[in-house]
């Protein structure tokens, strides 16, 4: 069976999270630098060894819904990864996915080790992105990579 594959895209990290299609839950899998394309590449080892056949992307809109500059880094991450793989990519909401996974880890009480601590927000995050999407498929709030596209040339 294949999987879908969420991506929370920060600055220094991506987080990443994983689900097998037809599963009403996503895993953290893990987070990877993006200095000199560690992150892509990564990704694209993921893709190739775990029949991904989506990818669902965190886009942080502002609270109007609203791309931000913080969305067009986003969309150059992804544009490099969408010309080196067919995979589908679609895009969600996430404006407040770090923030959300930050106090549940918290609460949790995994927030010991501050280097570590960033490591599991991005991942975490990575995971509430793919929840977002596995429990609202049919929300008109995914969007396709063609649609955001169409956004930044308006």
């Amino acid at each position: 069976m294949g999987k879908l594959l969420g991506i929370d895209v920060g600055k220094k990290n991506v987080g990443i999270a994983i689900a097998e299609i037809g599963s009403p839950i996503a895993s953290p899998f893990g987070t990877f630098l993006r200095a000199q394309h560690r992150a892509e590449s990564k990704i694209l080892e993921i893709l190739s060894s775990n029949a991904v056949e989506k990818i669902i992307v965190g886009l942080p809109l502002n609270e109007s819904g609203k791309l931000t500059d913080q969305c067009k880094d986003v969309i150059d991450f992804t544009r490099r990864l969408k010309r080196r793989t067919d995979v589908d990519i679609l895009y969600v909401d996430e404006h407040l996915s770090s923030c959300v996974a930050q106090d549940k880890l918290t609460e949790a009480g995994k927030m010991a080790n501050m280097k570590k601590q960033k490591g599991n927000i991005d991942k975490a995050a990575a995971a509430i992105i793919l929840q977002t999407f596995l429990d609202s498929e049919m929300n008109p709030k995914i969007m396709t990579h063609n649609e955001i596209e169409g956004l930044l040339s308006e």
